[in-house]
């Protein structure tokens, strides 16, 4: 339930974009929603507001079918936005992956696609060829990139996207992995990661390149179920390939097999979280949205080519502090676009969004985050002003565990700082730093100023897939995901496997997850 303003109003814009009233039974509907929405203003008429019950509460329809207390814990310390409450594998069992294969027993497809809660960590390091996507359909799950040992896992592909959320799944947290997908000359079209169904996501310090279509994306088709609460953080979404060379799309397709009521699966994208990640030497979409309840919040972009990014439909999307660097290939032209209609359908405009953009920097266009920011937005097509009734006054209601919003200058510094698969855990618990040799490239480009090959079409360009080192994993004698040397110093039994699902300090997190966070108790 949420709670209304002390203002005595409750503004469904600056609230949950979902239509909002007392009872089932009465409260709007997306047609009706829409048509308040049109008109991408945020002051609405009193009168149009929807009705509070006595209590001084309102309730979403979503609210009747996805209530969470907001009193769950981040799926792990420093988790923010709409994702962040994901309960990931919290109290499963732990599965080792313990070889390099596509599939079979200890691969991480088979961890990946088992069912019920589990924490997937792993024995080895090196790089999974995969032969075809890891389809996630199953609910709970934390994958812990972070406990490989030497110079962590990166996964390439054949022919395929490599790893997809799909069916619903759901409590899915994902952290330190590296997939860059590139690995056969004539197939285009494939993402590293897809969402593309599913709700109470988090993707932490992944390094995505070298992708044929996105980097990742966050996508519904008309017949796949709502995707809402994503959030994707300190990420490196970095040269994607070719001409269509993209870092993020957010959205959902358009089915007008029935032109008088086309199917708009983007309505049912909502309240995802962009934030603190890095988007480097892609053409364009860092990111593209077309969702509702879109946060886009203190990422860094450099060395875009045709343009930084772009909203379309009926998108509802805050960009805040965002620090965009130009680089050799960057067209000062065209930063931030707004599709209005398609060319395809150009007698059929979309309906119009609803966009709050404030403290962005687009370097050296305008190096004053107190500028206005309307004059970096322009139409798609036409090139011209993006209209005013498109924009909005105030940002959106920040998620229950809102993202820390820094300034776009400092937004820079903590992003160059931290992000991507860039660190492991050792035995005893302690952060290593851990980044590969692409990653350290794309940091080195940005400071340096380079880039002038981008896009290119294939990693061989620029040095390849990078060696990784082996390493040696933790001696774990119970197989319950921590080391023997992490658990003889917080006074856990090496020897039990039970405990890794206890919770040594009653804080919440299970002691496998105080590891895995790199935390300690005593």
């Amino acid at each position: 339930m949420d709670t209304l303003p002390s203002s005595g109003q409750f503004d469904p814009i600056l609230g949950d974009l979902t239509p909002i009233n007392s009872t089932i039974a009465d409260r709007v509907n997306d047609e009706d929603f829409d048509i308040l929405l049109n008109g991408g203003n945020a002051e609405m008429p009193t009168e149009l507001l929807p009705v509070v019950s006595d209590d001084s509460t309102v309730t979403s329809p979503e609210d009747l079918t996805n209530s969470e207390p907001v009193t769950r814990l981040p799926a792990f310390p420093g988790a923010e936005g709409f994702g962040a409450l994901s309960v990931g594998g919290r109290g499963g069992r732990v599965i080792e992956v313990t070889n390099l294969y596509d599939s079979g027993p200890g691969s991480l497809r088979e961890a990946l696609e088992a069912e019920g809660p589990r924490i997937v960590v792993f024995r080895v390091a090196g790089i999974i060829r995969l032969k075809d996507t890891i389809r996630i359909k199953n609910p709970y799950l934390t994958v812990a990139g972070q406990t490989a040992p030497g110079g962590g896992i990166l996964l390439r592909g054949d022919d395929a996207t490599l790893i997809r959320i799909e069916d619903g799944a759901h409590d899915i947290t994902i952290r330190y992995l590296r997939l860059r997908s590139r690995a056969n000359e004539t197939e285009t079209g494939h993402d590293n990661i897809s969402i593309n169904g599913g709700h109470d996501i988090i993707l932490d310090r992944l390094s995505l390149s070298w992708s044929t279509d996105e980097n990742a994306s966050i996508w519904r088709k008309h017949d796949d179920p709502p995707i809402y609460n994503v959030t994707i953080q300190r990420s490196i979404l970095g040269e994607g390939l070719d001409s269509h060379s993209n870092g993020l799309l957010i959205g959902g397709e358009t089915d007008f097999r029935d032109p008088d009521r086309p199917i708009e699966a983007w309505r049912e994208v909502k309240r995802i979280a962009i934030h603190h990640n890095l988007f480097v030497h892609n053409n364009y979409r860092n990111p593209r949205v077309t969702s509702r309840n879109t946060q886009i919040v203190n990422n860094v972009i450099y060395n875009w080519k045709n343009r930084i990014g772009e909203t379309t439909r009926g998108a509802v999307v805050d960009y805040i502090n965002n620090y965009a660097k130009a680089g050799p290939v960057s067209n000062l032209d065209r930063l931030f676009l707004h599709e209005n209609f398609s060319p395809l359908r150009p007698d059929e405009p979309y309906p119009n969004p609803s966009i709050y953009t404030e403290g962005n920097i687009v370097d050296p266009v305008q190096t004053d985050p107190s500028a206005d920011n309307w004059n970096l937005w322009k139409l798609n097509f036409s090139n011209e002003p993006v209209p005013l009734s498109y924009r909005r006054s105030n940002p959106l209601r920040p998620s229950p565990i809102p993202i820390n919003i820094e300034s776009a200058e400092a937004a820079y510094d903590s992003v160059l700082a931290d992000s991507g698969a860039n660190a492991r855990l050792n035995c005893i618990g302690e952060w290593v730093p851990n980044a590969d040799a692409v990653d350290r490239r794309y940091i080195d480009d940005l400071l340096n100023y380079r880039g002038e090959n981008q896009p290119i079409t294939h990693p061989h360009e620029v040095g390849g897939y990078p060696e990784i080192e082996p390493g040696t994993p933790c001696t774990d004698s119970d197989g319950d995901g921590m080391p023997n040397a992490w658990e003889n110093l917080h006074d856990l039994n090496p020897q039990d496997p039970s405990d890794g699902s206890a919770d040594a300090d009653g804080d919440g997190y299970t002691n496998v997850e105080e590891y895995l966070n790199g935390s300690a108790f005593f």
